[in-house]
């Protein structure tokens, strides 16, 4: 996890009952469709605003990470040298899912389709950071071009 990311462990659909006790809402988990395996990532917005709302780590804002220069690369330089980045990214219509919990509202929304925008200094659901301060990153997600997804760095909630 990175910065202010806040995972629990558990994944989608492994909701606590009642809402506040036991995994919050949302989460990352492998899951298998057909005959494809992938990993599922679903922030379900602030589901500690809520009352009863889940402590921290409530599956808010999360975010994973890989030092690339444990692997002998160096981080300072990455973006400037060039790098080849290859990944397969979806916005689920189906499978697996809890609710959103979006700020400043008080209840939850059926999940429904949207991606996710980039976001804070454009950190996106895959991304490439180049050393340790502000100076660079390199985003991509996906989100509908027909504005479903547009609020989804306020309104919180997302799903990859």
């Amino acid at each position: 996890m990175i910065g202010s990311s806040d995972w629990d462990g558990s994944a989608p659909g492994e909701v606590g009952s009642p809402a506040g006790t036991g995994d919050a809402p949302g989460g990352a988990g492998v899951f298998t469709e057909g005959d494809v395996t992938f990993l599922r990532f679903q922030d379900a917005g602030h589901p500690r605003d809520f009352s009863p709302g889940w402590s921290d780590p409530s599956n808010r804002r999360m975010g994973f990470a890989h030092d690339l220069n444990l692997d002998g690369v160096d981080g300072a330089t990455i973006l400037d040298d060039g790098v080849t980045l290859s990944f397969r990214i979806r916005i689920p219509a189906t499978g697996t899912l809890d609710p959103l919990y979006p700020e400043n509202v008080s209840s939850t929304v059926p999940w429904i389709p949207t991606g996710y925008v980039i976001h804070s200094d454009g950190i996106g659901p895959i991304g490439i950071k180049q050393g340790s301060g502000q100076e660079g990153v390199i985003s991509f997600g996906l989100t509908y071009g027909d504005g479903r997804g547009g609020g989804a760095s306020t309104e919180g909630g997302a799903v990859w």
